[in-house]
C-alpha cells in the first residue's frame, strides 16, 4: 500500500483511501482517468484484486457497510469450500500419484534386481568362458614347451659358426651314440619328422667299432623307473666303458645272493621286501631312494634262503615241524641248507665252493673284457683264466678240509693242484706273451719281472679272496645264535615271546647292517675286482634347456 501511494503522489488530482471492512483493506482510488489507469495498473503489479472482480455486480454494496459485511462472508465462505474442494482432490490425487509411483518404485526395483541377477550370471559365465579359455591356451603353451625349447635351442646352435654339425650347402651331418633299447625309438622319431617335413633324411646305424674307445655307456636298464636305482651298486664302484662287460645285473644278483646267504630268514625277509614295496614310491630322490629299492632284492632272498635254512623270525625248524606234523615226506632232504649251528663244517665248504665259483666266474668275465679290448694275452693273466684255474684247483684241492680235514701230501700228488700250478704259470707268462705279441721279444728283466708279480698275485689273492668268502658262514653263524639268545633270554625274563621279539629287532637293525655291509665289500673287492675297472664315460643323451615361461 506505501508503495502504490508513493507512486499515486506523483500523479496530480489523483488520491486514494484505505478502508478496513471487516478484516478486509480496501484500497480506492479518485481521480479521473489518468488516475484509474495507473490504480489499475499499480493493481496488476503488486497483485491488488479489483473490487469489481470480487463482488462482481454487488459493487453497490461498498457504501453499505453492513451489506460489504455480508458479501464479504458469503465469499469468504464460498472461498473455504472451494478450497475444501481443492484440497481433498488434491489429497485423492497425490495418494494416487504416491501410490502409482510406489507400485513404480517396486517395479522397478524387480526390473533392477532382474537385470541384476541376469547381468551377474552372465558376468559368471564370461568369466568362466574366459578362464577356461585361458586353461587351454595355457595347456597349449604347456604342450608346446618341449618343442619351443628344442627348435630354439636348435636354431641358436645353428647360429653359431663353430656347432658341432658338419654342414654343407645342401646337407648337414649328425653322429652320436644311442642305447640299443631306444634304438626303435629313435628311428620312429627320425621318420615321423620326415613324414611330416617332406624332407629326405637318410641314417645309419652301427654297432661301435674298434675306434670308439671312450664312447660314452648307458645305465643298465632294470625294466622299470621302480627298480632303475639298483644301478647304484655298480655306480658306486665305477662307470663301465664300452670296452668291458656292463655289470648293472650281475653285480645285484651277486649282492642278493651273498645278503640271502648270510641273513636268510622268511619273516624278516618279509619284513624288508614289504618296506621296500611300501617306501619306495614315497622317496625319488635322495639316498633313501636307492636303499628303499635295495630292499625289494635283499627281501626276496633273505625269503628264499630263508626256506632253505627252515627260519623264520628266528625261529628254527618250523617248517620241518610242520611237515612232519602234517606227515608229508619230501623227495629230498629239508633243510636243504647245512643249520649254521650244528653242520658248520658243511657249511664252510658250501661257502668255499660259493667262492671258488664266484671267483672264476669274475676272471671269465675278466678275460671277456681283455678279448673286446684286443688284449688276447691279457686273457690268460691273474685278471683271466690264470686266476680262474688258480682258484677252482684250489677249491677241488681242499673241498672237503673243513669236514675231514687235510692231507698235505695228497694235495699235493692230486691232479687239481697241477690246476694250481697251471694256473699260476698262465699268469707267469702273461707279460712275456704280450711282449712278444708286440714284436719286443721276451722283454728281458722287465717282463720277467712283471710275471714273477703276476704269479705272486695270483697266489695270494686268490688265497685270501678265497678265505675272504667264509666271513658268509660267520654271520650266518651269528644269525643263527640269535635264535639261541633270544630263547635264553626269555627264560632269564620269563617272557619266551618277549626274549625273541628283542633279538629280532637286533637282527634287523644291527645285524643287517653288518651283513650287508660284508656283502658289499665281497662283491666290489673279492668278485668285480677280477674284471671291473670303472673308468667309462656316462652316456648323457641330447637335451634342451628348460623353458620357463611366466603366466600374466
Amino acid at each position: 500500500v506505501d508503495r502504490i501511494n508513493k507512486y499515486l503522489s506523483q500523479l496530480e488530482g489523483a488520491q486514494a483511501k484505505t478502508v478496513n471492512l471487516n478484516g478486509v483493506a480496501l484500497y480506492m482510488v479518485y481521480g479521473g482517468e489518468e488516475a484509474k489507469r495507473w490504480g489499475e495498473q499499480l493493481f496488476m503489479v503488486y497483485e491488488a484484486a479489483d473490487l469489481s472482480q470480487v463482488l462482481g455486480n454487488d459493487t453497490q454494496v461498498v457504501g453499505d457497510e453492513e451489506k460489504a459485511t455480508s458479501r464479504l462472508r458469503e465469499l469468504e465462505t464460498r472461498l473455504q469450500e472451494l478450497e475444501a474442494m481443492e484440497l481433498g482432490e488434491s489429497e485423492e490425487e497425490e495418494k494416487n500419484i504416491r501410490e502409482k509411483l510406489a507400485s513404480l518404485e517396486e517395479e522397478l526395483e524387480e526390473k533392477a534386481e532382474a537385470v541384476k541377477a541376469e547381468y551377474e550370471g552372465r558376468f559368471k559365465e564370461l568369466e568362466a568362458l574366459k578362464e577356461e579359455a585361458a586353461a587351454r591356451a595355457w595347456k597349449a603353451v604347456e604342450e608346446a614347451k618341449p618343442r619351443l625349447a628344442y627348435f630354439f635351442y636348435i636354431l641358436r646352435m645353428y647360429s653359431r659358426r663353430n656347432a658341432p654339425v658338419l654342414r654343407g650347402r645342401v646337407a648337414s651331418f649328425l653322429q652320436g651314440y644311442t642305447p640299443e633299447r631306444l634304438l626303435p625309438k629313435l628311428v620312429g622319431a627320425l621318420e615321423e619328422i620326415k613324414g611330416e617335413t617332406g624332407e629326405p633324411i637318410h641314417y645309419e646305424v652301427e654297432d661301435l667299432g674298434e675306434e670308439d674307445h671312450n664312447a660314452p655307456t648307458p645305465e643298465a636298464y632294470f625294466g622299470s623307473e621302480t627298480l632303475q636305482p639298483l644301478w647304484i651298486l655298480t655306480r658306486l664302484r665305477g662307470w663301465p666303458s664300452a670296452e668291458e662287460i656292463n655289470p648293472g645285473y650281475i653285480s645285484v644278483l651277486v649282492f642278493a645272493f651273498q645278503f640271502g646267504l648270510m641273513f636268510g630268514d622268511i619273516g624278516q625277509g618279509l619284513v624288508f621286501l614289504a618296506l621296500g614295496l611300501a617306501l619306495r614310491p614315497r622317496f625319488n630322490r635322495g639316498m633313501m631312494k636307492y636303499l628303499t629299492t635295495l630292499f625289494i632284492p635283499m627281501g626276496l632272498s633273505a625269503i628264499i634262503f630263508g626256506f632253505l635254512y627252515d627260519s623264520i623270525f628266528l625261529y628254527e625248524h618250523q617248517i620241518t615241524h610242520w611237515l612232519h606234523g602234517a606227515h608229508i615226506e619230501l623227495p629230498f632232504h629239508y633243510p636243504i641248507m647245512p643249520n649254521p649251528m650244528h653242520e658248520t663244517g658243511e657249511l664252510m665248504n658250501l661257502i668255499f665252493m660259493v667262492g671258488a665259483l664266484e671267483l672264476a666266474f669274475g676272471a671269465l668275465l675278466g678275460a671277456a673284457n681283455a678279448a673286446k679290448e684286443g688284449n688276447w694275452p691279457g686273457m690268460l693273466g691273474e685278471h683271466g683264466f690264470g686266476m680262474g684255474l688258480y682258484v677252482m684247483g684250489l677249491y677241488l684241492s681242499v673241498s672237503t678240509m673243513f669236514t675231514e680235514g687235510l692231507d698235505i701230501m695228497q694235495v699235493i700228488a692230486a691232479w687239481p693242484f697241477k690246476l694250481m700250478l697251471l694256473g699260476m704259470v698262465l699268469s707267469f707268462s702273461e707279460p712275456i706273451i704280450h711282449s712278444l705279441a708286440h714284436g719286443h721279444g721276451i722283454g728281458g728283466m722287465e717282463s720277467i719281472g712283471e710275471g714273477i708279480g703276476g704269479l705272486m698275485m695270483t697266489f695270494v689273492e686268490g688265497l685270501a679272496n678265497m678265505f675272504s668268502f667264509l666271513r658268509i658262514a660267520a654271520f650266518a653263524i651269528a644269525h643263527v645264535s640269535l635264535s639261541g639268545a633270544g630263547e635264553a633270554l626269555g627264560h632269564a625274563i620269563h617272557n619266551p615271546i618277549a626274549g625273541i621279539v628283542i633279538m629280532n629287532v637286533i637282527a634287523l637293525s644291527f645285524e643287517f647292517v653288518s651283513s650287508s655291509v660284508q656283502s658289499l665289500r665281497l662283491l666290489y673287492y673279492e668278485f668285480m675286482g677280477k674284471f671291473f675297472h670303472g673308468t667309462g664315460v656316462p652316456f648323457k643323451p641330447f637335451t634342451t634347456p628348460p623353458v620357463t615361461l611366466v603366466q600374466e
